[in-house]
């Protein structure tokens, strides 16, 4: 059998038609479960896997000096060279379901729209509607529902105001990064969940479900049934869990919840520490 080794992944996603999947490694980031470190010391590379060949896609041409004020101890050039690679705590990738040539990266300075390597757009707190943390808008997570529509997971302040995440339409989508503030709406949970680690999403195949977790000690995920309409958050219903009983109603504690999945048969996959 053939094989793929890849050294500390954090962020494996298959593009729409699964024909491609990128990888990127792990690096310095706001904070990944079971964090050490010597990460922090990482530089990030972002790879491709088409026709099982690997390909390097390593996003370039994006510096500290592309972002203006922004505070010098969040700035993180992650490639060797200097200011030639992704800055800001890289915490998550998505490809533009339409287009797998356009990258989503969310970092501490905002979204960074990706198209064939080159940073082309910056999403942050001055076009689009989240909160201002240390001089920038920081993104913790980037995901596409079932629609297309993308979802940003920002950092929360104050987590009974900000929002944890704010959501643009398909069509809006299609546009950036062109567009405002007012494009965007904001969604919260009603749950304990906050975005202030790296925040992670599943959104199920048949469109029903969204489940949202992050990198905190002990934090609880939350799973939202979106009811089949993304976009409209009145009639979502959700449920939280901080641990785990199986079927044998043995009672599982694990301090971390990692990854999630789903399979062919529409069952989730929850990765934990144990």
């Amino acid at each position: 059998p053939q094989g793929l080794t890849v050294k500390d992944p954090v962020v494996m996603h298959w593009n729409k038609d699964g024909s491609k999947l990128f990888i990127a490694n792990w690096c310095k980031s706001q904070y990944y479960p079971t964090a050490f470190p010597e990460k922090n010391t990482n530089m990030q590379y972002l790879n491709m896997i088409e026709n099982g060949f690997p390909y390097d896609i390593t996003v370039t041409g994006v510096s500290k000096d592309d972002i203006p004020n922004l505070p010098a101890k969040i700035i993180s050039n992650q490639r060797a060279g200097g200011n030639t690679g992704i800055v800001c705590l890289p915490t998550a990738i998505c490809s533009d379901p339409d287009d797998d040539t356009v990258m989503y990266v969310a970092t501490a300075a905002g979204l960074f729209v990706i198209k064939d390597g080159k940073a082309i757009g910056l999403i942050d707190h001055t076009n689009a509607p989240m909160p201002l943390v240390n001089g920038t808008g920081w993104v913790t997570n980037v995901n596409v529902d079932i629609e297309g529509n993308l979802w940003l997971g920002v950092f929360s302040l104050e987590d009974d105001v900000d929002p944890q995440y704010i959501v643009l339409s398909a069509a809006k989508r299609r546009k950036l990064p062109e567009g405002s503030s007012s494009d965007w709406k904001t969604y919260r949970m009603n749950s304990g969940y906050i975005t202030q680690f790296d925040a992670k999403t599943l959104f199920t195949r048949n469109g029903k479900y969204a489940f949202f977790w992050n990198g905190g000690w002990g934090a609880q995920w939350t799973v939202v049934d979106l009811n089949g309409t993304p976009m409209n958050f009145s009639d979502d219903k959700e449920m939280s869990h901080q641990y785990y009983t199986d079927t044998e109603g043995n009672y599982l504690t694990p301090w971390h919840t990692i990854c999630m999945t789903e399979d062919h048969n529409g069952q989730i996959w929850i990765g934990t520490d144990g």
